[in-house]
């Protein structure tokens, strides 16, 4: 089986054994939004081609933004509280040109205090790590861009709420006063202070 957690700038391809344990992985800064329209299928297999000509009945996985409106294939939200059925019952089959199945995963919607908020890519990334964990219940920070806090009960995402932390931080990383002043590598990662 392959999974590709393909979001708005990157894609993260892995090739998984029977038992589901990673196997291979790939990653390349082919988001959604570097692909033409109708290029989703030529840029999976410029990535993981090789990977799909040896396993041909194979299925392919795929969440993140490929799911979204902009993506390939157009999954609607599951909404909170949602774990792996949910998820599963909104996945949508699309049949691929080599006859494969490949299986779109929904993001989940929640309304939190009447503000509603989105997920897509995330949630995956989060009903893996309570597998791993072997946890059901509290909260976990989902990193990145915009930032996620998810509350979790019964192995299921219950709500959330969004925050622009990474988005704040290149701002002022990039632009500010406080920017200049940061010690940065030779690709211009902030490193910790001497």
């Amino acid at each position: 089986m392959f999974a590709l957690d393909w979001g708005t700038s990157n894609l993260r391809a892995f090739r998984l054994n029977a038992d589901g344990t990673c196997h291979a992985q790939r990653a390349a800064a082919k988001g959604i939004l570097a692909v033409p329209p109708g290029g989703f299928e030529a840029a999976l297999h410029a990535i993981i081609g090789d990977w799909l000509a040896e396993v041909p009945h194979a299925p392919v996985i795929l969440s993140g933004m490929v799911g979204s409106r902009q993506g390939w294939v157009e999954v609607p939200y599951a909404e909170a509280p949602a774990g792996i059925e949910a998820l599963l019952a909104k996945a949508l089959p699309k049949t691929l040109a080599d006859g494969r199945t490949a299986l779109f995963l929904p993001g989940v919607s929640c309304l939190r205090n009447g503000v509603p908020d989105v997920m897509r890519g995330e949630e995956t990334q989060i009903i893996g790590a309570l597998a791993l964990a072997g946890l059901a219940d509290g909260p976990i920070c989902a990193p990145g861009t915009h930032s996620k806090w998810v509350e979790i009960d019964a192995g299921r995402i219950v709500s959330f709420a969004t925050f622009m932390t990474g988005e704040l931080f290149a701002l002022l990383r990039d632009h500010s006063l406080l920017g200049r002043g940061l010690v940065r590598d030779d690709a211009g990662q902030v490193q910790a202070a001497p």
